[in-house]
């Protein structure tokens, strides 16, 4: 996936006219995009590179995983990787991270993208980058893959962390 896809991703998300994504994040973001290389997207070196999270609830229930370095509840995600699209990498990550996988057919949605600021991680020999981070709606019947790569739990609405928490609006 080149960057016009991914700046048309970007544009085509403010027409969806969800409250946290507006026409002044789509422009910052789309500036951050454009200052980066394509093949620097990927690189997991590079200032900013892509990122991709997956926002899947079960009976009302988010899935969040424990990271193991930010130490924070956060949705299953991770980086693209060469020859990946932001939703194979959102997919990819759910697995691995929850031991669970979307069984066919699977309801895709792009509902949020994010700039966040990750800090440096001396063990990974990784500087602090920024991730611009597609954020996908999933839904699909369940299906146990193999065991989780991290702590996964399924919090209830009012347990969510508060920078997930406007994604339970996607319920309605």
């Amino acid at each position: 996936m080149d960057k016009t896809l991914l700046d048309q991703q970007l544009k085509d998300l403010v027409d969806r006219g969800y409250p946290w994504y507006d026409q002044a994040k789509s422009a910052q973001l789309r500036q951050q995009l454009e200052s980066q290389a394509d093949h620097l997207l990927r690189n997991r070196q590079s200032l900013i590179h892509l990122s991709a999270s997956a926002i899947v609830f079960v009976n009302q229930r988010l899935f969040m995983v424990d990271h193991p370095y930010l130490h924070q509840r956060l949705l299953p995600a991770g980086h693209v990787e060469e020859g990946e699209t932001p939703l194979q990498a959102a997919l990819r990550e759910f697995e691995e991270e929850t031991g669970y996988g979307l069984r066919e057919p699977v309801v895709d949605q792009l509902v949020d993208v994010n700039q966040i600021a990750i800090p440096a991680n001396p063990v990974n020999q990784e500087a602090g980058h920024i991730h611009l981070d597609w954020r996908f709606y999933l839904q699909g019947d369940l299906v146990q893959k193999g065991p989780a790569e991290l702590t996964c739990h399924l919090l209830p609405l009012d347990q969510i962390p508060s920078e997930f928490r406007i994604y339970s609006q996607l319920l309605s």
